[in-house]
């Protein structure tokens, strides 16, 4: 599984869910299982996602988000991703403080960059901020990982 994790799992992380989930679904491989899923350090149960990440989502990309409801982090999410990527130093920063076992399975997706969260933005804030989320799932090596 894989994971991504922000702040209230109703922005960033739920548009990485989408993309890396429609990237992933066209590389894989007849009967291949992948799971992709999203929470957040400080998420409230159940939130929508945010009106704007579903709109750029849908208008963008042609992924549907609407059903997304926010969850917070768990031991039972750490202990299952085969990899869990951050949005922001913080949140990595966060998850070592709480899930020190699973270091070696936390990175950050922009690796020396941290995706500034669009919450509360215009649509163009939120179309920038999937399009460098996109373009850093492009750099992740999947292959690397037993997804």
């Amino acid at each position: 599984m894989i994971l991504f994790i922000c702040t209230g799992n109703t922005c960033r992380s739920a548009m990485a869910q989408g993309l890396a989930l429609d990237m992933l679904s066209r590389r894989k491989k007849q009967g291949e299982q992948i799971a992709v899923r999203s929470a957040g350090v400080m998420a409230a149960a159940d939130s929508p996602a945010s009106a704007q990440a579903v709109a750029v989502m849908q208008e963008v990309y042609g992924i549907d988000i609407s059903s997304h409801k926010s969850k917070a982090i768990n031991q039972d999410d750490m202990e299952k991703a085969a990899i869990i990527l951050t949005m922001t130093e913080g949140h990595k920063s966060r998850l070592l403080s709480i899930f020190p076992q699973y270091e070696a399975k936390i990175q950050k997706l922009g690796k020396n960059k941290d995706i500034k969260d669009p919450f509360g933005g215009s649509f163009e804030v939120y179309e920038a901020c999937a399009a460098e989320i996109k373009f850093y799932l492009k750099k992740v090596k999947w292959e690397d990982f037993r997804l």
